[in-house]
């Protein structure tokens, strides 16, 4: 899976725009608002709604789940 591949590149996952760490692979319970906030997720820095390229790892980070979904699809995002 591309997902596991690319976190496997780092030691500690960390959020790339707040800087959270260590951040988890997985939650046990999506519903959770508190595992959700530790969970790691891969951002498209050039969102795909954009023409951002889905599986470019140069157009990937980490970020925390609470990051990602404030970031949404916009193109220029400020690092909290």
């Amino acid at each position: 899976m591309f997902r596991d591949e690319f976190l496997d590149q780092f030691t500690v996952l960390t959020c790339h725009y707040c800087g959270k760490s260590p951040l988890v692979r997985e939650v046990e319970n999506m519903a959770d608002k508190e595992q959700l906030y530790w969970l790691a997720t891969l951002d498209h820095v050039n969102p795909r709604d954009n023409g951002g390229e889905e599986y470019d790892s140069d157009n990937l980070v980490i970020s925390c789940f609470p990051c990602n979904n404030k970031k949404g699809n916009k193109l220029d995002w400020e690092k909290s």
